[in-house]
């Protein structure tokens, strides 16, 4: 996480740290407390890097509490023993912990010392923290960077060139970043996919270059997520809105990007940007997620159960569309206004106007002729004549009787 937390290590793990890198410890083992960076264990080598990985290492994991562990390895750079910094935040830690150690993160690398460190991991669970794991990690390192879904199109399409040549195929790019998602991240997806939780928190961690699920939860409402959600950083949503409407059950899913402002840095907000696109694109493709509606948003303080029924059930979406026909009589009314108007301008007037009202006047639906020098409006243009088209309309008796003698003053003026 870019934005840190402002808790830092204390004297006795300082004097510990520097005494680590003389190259006789082969762990050190680290935990916040009363707002300090606090050392827990020292191990001494004595085998291989290898050999004494998961010996080492797991007795130390608890399954619901956070930790850091400096681990030494037996390859050397310039500046002496490399090491590898592992991140514990395991499924079951309350989220103000894992908030709290994923944002001082960084103070350990910068206390510590970059250049010491060989690799940075954050873990969620035994499986990535064991020797195994970390030979996965290696090997993905140097595997290839994995193309994204648009990637892989892009590149089939250009070999349908090729052999096309003819053929003017394109594509579409998501563009944006592409970081990868935790194997731990992939088995929390997998629930949300069969409904076994109805929300995921999604976090950039910036350092690994990868995205991983903060938070799960079963069973959570709107209102609950913003006391989940870290305030000095960005953050992703994926929440399965459960309700009923009209009787019938809803569950419809919301991807909601916060954007905490400029409380975080703009390297952070700029990848938060950027690794949007990909990760809902992975959503949808690679895990079927239908996502219904894309939100952005600084404060969850207004993403409240009415939001979302109104969001997902508006009553202008809701009502009935009337297609009835629409009123014509504006149009000869308004014609009657002008007609009825004409005696009453000054003179001048009446001949300036002359040569426009000659023409047809475009009315609403409706077109209607002024015979200016006999002051009579004739016909409309859809060939019915202004008595029939009044009459079919239903008007009271002394407008109809006036209009039979091309007189609409009876008539009311819309």
């Amino acid at each position: 996480m870019a934005a840190q937390s402002g808790i830092a290590a204390n004297e006795k793990l300082l004097s510990a740290l520097a005494k680590a890198k003389l190259g006789s410890i082969r762990l050190v083992y680290m935990q916040i407390e009363d707002e300090q960076i606090k050392l827990r264990k020292m191990i001494p080598v004595k085998d291989s890097w290898e050999d004494e990985f998961d010996r080492s290492i797991l007795p130390l994991l608890d399954s619901k509490t956070a930790s850091y562990i400096l681990y030494r390895l037996d390859s050397k750079n310039n500046l002496g023993y490399e090491w590898i910094l592992l991140t514990w935040i395991p499924d079951e830690t309350q989220v103000w912990q894992k908030t709290l150690y994923a944002s001082t993160r960084a103070t350990i690398r910068r206390q510590f010392g970059d250049g010491y460190l060989a690799d940075d991991l954050l873990c969620h669970d035994k499986e990535d923290i064991s020797l195994a794991g970390y030979r996965k990690h290696l090997i993905s390192k140097e595997a290839p960077i994995p193309l994204t879904h648009a990637e892989e199109e892009a590149k089939d399409t250009a070999a349908g060139h090729v052999i096309h040549a003819s053929m003017n195929d394109g594509y579409s790019s998501m563009g944006g970043v592409a970081f990868a998602l935790t194997s731990s991240s992939q088995k929390s997806i997998e629930k949300f996919a069969a409904g076994k939780v109805n929300y995921l928190q999604f976090q950039i961690d910036i350092p690994q270059e990868c995205i991983f699920v903060a938070v799960s939860k079963k069973d959570l409402k709107p209102e609950e997520i913003g006391a989940l959600t870290p305030p000095n950083a960005g953050s992703y949503h994926l929440f399965r809105f459960i309700h009923e409407f009209d009787g019938t059950k809803c569950d419809p899913i919301v991807f909601v990007h916060t954007i905490p402002g400029y409380q975080s840095s703009i390297k952070e907000r700029m990848l938060y940007s950027s690794c949007k696109g990909n990760l809902i694109d992975c959503l949808s493709r690679q895990y079927g997620i239908d996502i219904q509606i894309k939100l952005e948003i600084e404060d969850f303080r207004e993403f409240t159960t009415p939001f979302l029924m109104d969001t997902f059930h508006s009553k202008e979406a809701a009502a009935p569309l009337s297609f009835s026909r629409p009123k014509g009589p504006a149009g000869v009314l308004l014609c009657a206004h002008l007609h009825f108007s004409l005696s009453f301008m000054p003179t001048l007037t009446l001949i300036l106007l002359t040569r426009v009202l000659t023409y047809p006047l475009i009315l609403g639906n409706d077109f209607c002729d002024f015979d200016y020098p006999n002051n009579n409006i004739l016909e409309l243009h859809n060939e019915v004549s202004v008595v029939a088209y009044l009459e079919a309309e239903g008007v009271d008796s002394t407008c109809l009787e006036g209009a039979q003698k091309n007189d609409l003053s009876g008539c009311a003026i819309i």
